[in-house]
């Protein structure tokens, strides 16, 4: 008995015109959203909690996620893939949070990434330092999603990404 196994072509075209994305399969529309394009990087040397922040993200809607626990990384990352966005940690064993918000910001092919800073010490004088340095948002540990939701939301209203939410 001779069996044919026939695999259906996936055709996929994307459009952008203006501020619509629109998504053709097959000859069929599909709902889509900037979301779904965005490029987010992940820096944190907990891997529980990139990995938390990595479910997250996913459950509101952005697929393209990439993390590291190296700042160091992180740079190799930036000048190697065009991220949209970094969620980016204080307090790292080989470089502060901190300081590579500053080395991000002071290079001019990096200093328009939005930067969101994570850490566990909220205190006014890190959030002062943080927007000080360049950063677009601060989130607070332990992160939850609709915190994490509104720190996107008001980079998207702020214009920072060019998104509509």
């Amino acid at each position: 008995m001779t069996y044919v196994l026939v695999f259906p072509i996936l055709q996929r075209y994307t459009y952008k015109h203006n501020d619509l994305i629109v998504v053709v399969e097959n000859n069929e529309f599909v709902p889509c959203s900037e979301r779904f394009f965005m490029k987010i990087l992940l820096v944190d040397d907990s891997n529980t909690m990139l990995m938390t922040m990595e479910r997250m993200l996913k459950e509101l809607g952005y697929s393209k996620v990439l993390k590291t626990q190296s700042p160091v990384d992180a740079v190799k990352i930036v000048k190697a893939t065009k991220i949209d966005l970094i969620l980016l940690d204080w307090n790292m064993p080989e470089m502060a949070g901190l300081d590579l918000l500053i080395e991000l910001k002071g290079n001019e092919k990096t200093r328009h990434i939005p930067v969101i800073m994570v850490t566990a010490d909220g205190t006014t004088e890190r959030v002062g330092k943080a927007i000080e340095n360049g950063a677009e948002g601060f989130i607070v540990k332990p992160v939850n999603k609709d915190a994490l939701k509104i720190r996107l939301q008001d980079i998207a209203e702020s214009n920072k990404l060019g998104l509509k939410y």
